[in-house]
């Protein structure tokens, strides 16, 4: 049995036996004071990393939505991911991040806590602000992260009925060896996202026809559960089209004109930003309007041809 199970199953022991006064008292009284105590920290170098500042489609990359995801990539690294369990009193362990805009850090927290209705906690935390210095060039956004020197640990006892036990959160120094993993390996964290890409090509033959290569040369694409439909493929036309590490969903309309037609494609296409500032997936923007040119001439799209030999780095 976990060591979470164990403590949640002497809460529910202890918990039978209350009266309904007494549990009301637990899950809807605030905690007490915490109790503070400071730690070293490993000696740290601040940490540097580099991101392009474009999307393949050359439009700016959004700063918040960087830091929001350079934030939940650092806690993906850790060895102590975040686990809950229980339903009137959850109980939580593992490391949390948030990002703290307003004070320029991204606080990492050490948790082993009870949570109650109301959203009050009690148990331990070990507390790890690291500030953050963001600047944008043309090409670059750089974030220069300084871990502090010190960490803060909390206890906070029980609130209202105070013979059950406090969790703990177990050794320091495993947490600090923790933390200082994640920071030696921040240089090679990976960001994903993904962008609308589109344009429109003209054609010599008709819309069926035009729509008929697509299918025939590609396949209509196929939503499994539970992915986000960024398409209707009930009303649209929307077919698979490969990149070397996706399968994306690619949308097609074909209209007349001037005695042929004019296709228009739009697809989201993935991409990865790296903290050494090097990407990947850049090429897709031209590789897909080359595709769709090719598919309009009735030849095999260039990724089929390849055999998918992979996305292209670009430094």
């Amino acid at each position: 049995m976990s060591r979470i199970a164990l403590h949640l199953n002497r809460y529910r022991l202890v918990l039978n036996r209350l009266a309904p006064a007494a549990v009301f008292v637990l899950f809807c009284t605030s905690g007490s004071a915490a109790d503070v105590t400071q730690y070293y920290l490993p000696a740290a170098f601040p940490v540097t990393l580099r991101f392009s500042a474009l999307d393949p489609a050359r439009a700016p990359i959004d700063q918040q939505w960087l830091l929001s995801e350079l934030t939940a990539a650092l806690q993906s690294q850790s060895g102590r991911q975040l686990e809950s369990a229980g339903e009137a009193t959850v109980e939580l362990t593992g490391l949390r991040n948030r990002l703290d805009q307003e004070g320029s850090q991204i606080v990492f927290e050490y948790v082993h806590v009870a949570r109650n209705r109301i959203g009050d906690e009690w148990g331990q935390t070990l507390t790890i602000p690291v500030s953050y210095r963001i600047e944008r060039s043309k090409d670059v956004i750089t974030v220069r992260l300084s871990p502090p020197q010190m960490a803060k640990f909390a206890t906070r006892t029980t609130p209202g009925i105070f013979f059950l036990p406090t969790p703990k959160l177990g050794h320091i120094k495993q947490l600090l060896d923790d933390f200082t993993a994640i920071m030696n390996n921040a240089a090679f964290l990976r960001l994903h996202r993904s962008v609308l890409l589109g344009g429109a090509e003209e054609a010599g033959v008709s819309p069926q026809v035009c729509i008929a290569s697509f299918e025939r040369l590609l396949g209509r694409y196929g939503y499994v559960k539970g992915e986000e439909r960024v398409f209707d493929p009930q009303r649209d036309d929307v077919f698979l089209y490969r990149t070397a590490q996706n399968n994306v969903p690619l949308k097609i309309a074909a209209v007349p004109y001037r005695g042929g037609s004019k296709v228009f494609f739009e697809a989201w296409v993935p991409f990865e930003l790296r903290a050494d500032g090097t990407v990947a997936g850049y090429e897709l923007p031209q590789a897909l309007a080359t595709d769709v040119r090719r598919i309009l001439e009735d030849q095999t799209p260039r990724e089929l041809e390849s055999g998918l030999d992979g996305i292209r780095n670009r430094s």
